[in-house]
This record gives structure tokens, C-alpha cells and sequence, in this order.
């Protein structure tokens, strides 16, 4: 039996709170949704609620935007496996980078096209899923990139920007937060106490 052809498939109806759950579960807006698609929120919101039937392109973006988390989710946990084969397992948890907004987002990850930083956290959560899941257990945890501050760090070293660089700069960013805390806490208990004790 041969494959159907495009024009043969017929992509199943998708009930409007279903798209609606898979829309928030992909981290995807409302807005941003309904401009890719070409229409306006009421349309969208039509759609989700069931008042109008949501038509076949409308289904098959939602079931084209799984697809797409689901590449990035295999691609970066194969990255992963493929860092660990070269350097062994790491002995802290994994730094997983997120975006402040979908502006960083678009400059740092170009080839992710017009999606949006919502989508992107989506996906690490996926992959931070994926890992602890995974026969070897691997605990990450996300940062988000203060991208002002990457910046000025980047320039002062002189350095292209890159994956690894963002990495490195959100551990040694996590690394200064756990530092500024615990200086705060002895700073906090040196104080001398005043009034009567």
C-alpha cells in the first residue's frame, strides 16, 4: 500500500480546547499565535472556545509546532550525550540558557527563526524533563541570560559570541549569585546586635 500524497492526507479535526492546550503548553501566546496565522485573537479565541470550527491550517501549525519543540528537545539532548561521551558526566547539574524576551531570544538563536522565548523555555523544560527521566538521571536547571550584562562581559574579553560563551557567562553569573547571598547572610550575622539581650 502506498503512502497517501498531500493532497490525499486529511489532517484530523482538532477540537478547539485542544488547541487551546497545546497552544499553552508549548508556551505559545495568543497574539503571537494568531499573527503567524494571519488573523486576529478574536478569530483564535473563536477557534478554542468552539464557536467557529478552526480550519485545517490552523490544526496542522499547532500539530507543525510539536513537531518543531519535539526536534529541538532530541537535538539538544543528543548534544548533550554527545558532550558527555567527550568529557564524561558532569559533576553539577547541567546550565540550561533561556531569553529574557523574545528581542534576545531572536539576536543569540537565529536559526530558531520567528519563534518566541515563551517556546524556547517550553522546550528547555522538555529537556530538563527529558534528562532527569533518562537512565542516567542528569539534573539541570534553567538561567535566564541578563543579556546587558553577557554583553559587557562578552566585550571585555574580547569574545565572539557563541553557545558555550552564554553558558559559561549564566554559571559564572549563578556562581556570583550564590557568592552575593552567602556575603549577605555572614554580612547580616556580624552585625552587633543593639538594645538589651
Amino acid at each position: 500500500m502506498s503512502e497517501p500524497t498531500e493532497r490525499e492526507y486529511k489532517w484530523p479535526h482538532m477540537p478547539g480546547p485542544t488547541i487551546k492546550a497545546v497552544r499553552h503548553g508549548l508556551g505559545v501566546s495568543l497574539s503571537w499565535f494568531a499573527e503567524q496565522l494571519g488573523v486576529d485573537e478574536d478569530t483564535v479565541l473563536g477557534w478554542e472556545t468552539e464557536r467557529t470550527e478552526a480550519p485545517t491550517i490552523a490544526c496542522m501549525f499547532i500539530a507543525m509546532l510539536e513537531e518543531i519543540a519535539q526536534r529541538m528537545v532530541d537535538r539538544a539532548v543528543a548534544g548533550i550525550y554527545q558532550q558527555m561521551d567527550a568529557h564524561g558526566r558532569p559533576s553539577e547539574p547541567l546550565l540550561l540558557v533561556s531569553y529574557a524576551n523574545d528581542e534576545d531570544f531572536a539576536r543569540y538563536c537565529r536559526d530558531f527563526g520567528q519563534m518566541s522565548a515563551e517556546f524556547h523555555l517550553t522546550v528547555l523544560a522538555r529537556v530538563r524533563w527529558t534528562l532527569v527521566a533518562a537512565p542516567l538521571h542528569l539534573v539541570s536547571v534553567i538561567r535566564q541570560l541578563d543579556a546587558s550584562a553577557y554583553e559587557a562581559w562578552r566585550s571585555a574579553l574580547k569574545q565572539e559570541d557563541s553557545d558555550a560563551l552564554r553558558s559559561q557567562f549564566a554559571a559564572l553569573a549563578d556562581h556570583s549569585r550564590e557568592l552575593f547571598d552567602a556575603l549577605r547572610v555572614a554580612e547580616h550575622c556580624e552585625r552587633p546586635r543593639t538594645g538589651n539581650t
